[in-house]
């Protein structure tokens, strides 16, 4: 389960606006790099696997934001989590 405390400072450090505020425009995935935040002893993985237009467009994403797929994916899922508490 994910520690809403661990959520909020996620969003404060990102920018990232609250469910109840509006987007404004802003891109829906903030670029973190969470990996780097946090000891590889203290991670687990996950594996997904996409198909090959889906992964190159997602790939392409990452790089034209300046981010990675795993921030991209670790974001959308912490953000699932925190819509679902």
């Amino acid at each position: 389960m994910a520690d809403a405390g661990k959520l909020g400072k996620l969003r404060a450090r990102t920018g990232a606006a609250k469910k109840d505020e509006p987007a404004g425009g802003a891109d829906p995935v903030p670029p973190i790099r969470p990996s780097t935040r946090v000891k590889a002893a203290d991670r687990k993985a996950l594996m997904v696997r996409l198909d090959d237009d889906t992964h190159r467009a997602l790939k392409r994403y990452a790089f034209e934001h300046d981010t990675s797929i795993q921030a991209i994916a670790e974001g959308l899922l912490l953000e699932f989590l925190e819509q679902k508490s």
